[in-house]
């Protein structure tokens, strides 16, 4: 199957994805950061997005396009979403399985799983690099945690 363009019908269904069937409110600053860095963690797998230029921001990996397609899902209330590809949903599952937290997707895990791929991708980071890095930018997850995410991505980056 080809992959569906970069569209908001495509940051719909990755939202969907990874949150279910809750209609995302991407006015909410929440939303809004996961659905960065989910369509970030496709770029990286060259999945989708791939046009789209990420930087570093504040909270991890941004795009204004990203940004600019969220908002046109809010704007087309009616909108169903993109069909996936079969690569698209194997790589949305495995982030879903490492972010979901008491049988919800975690944002703030979206944004550690999110921001340490790019670390990797982007910067180029050794793992242990990527660990200082991490702490330095974002002081409020713990040594640990970040260890196990890195450990854990690593880990799925060798099975997709």
């Amino acid at each position: 199957m080809t992959p569906a363009p970069d569209s908001p019908e495509l940051v719909l269904a990755c939202f969907k994805c990874i949150f279910g069937n809750a209609s995302p409110d991407f006015y909410s600053y929440a939303n809004r950061l996961a659905i960065q860095k989910i369509s970030y963690f496709l770029k990286a797998a060259g999945l989708a997005f791939n046009e789209r230029h990420f930087g570093w921001y504040i909270k991890g990996p941004y795009s204004a396009s990203v940004a600019s397609l969220a908002y046109h899902c809010m704007e087309k209330p009616d909108l169903n979403p993109a069909e996936l590809t079969d690569g698209q949903i194997k790589r949305l599952d495995a982030l879903r399985e490492l972010v979901t937290q008491d049988g919800k997707a975690s944002v703030d895990l979206i944004e550690l799983y999110g921001s340490l791929e790019f670390m990797l991708v982007e910067e180029r980071v050794s793992k242990e690099e990527a660990v200082e890095r991490f702490l330095g930018r974002k002081p409020w997850f713990g040594q640990a945690q970040v260890e196990k995410a890195l450990h854990d991505l690593l880990a799925l980056r060798q099975t997709a």
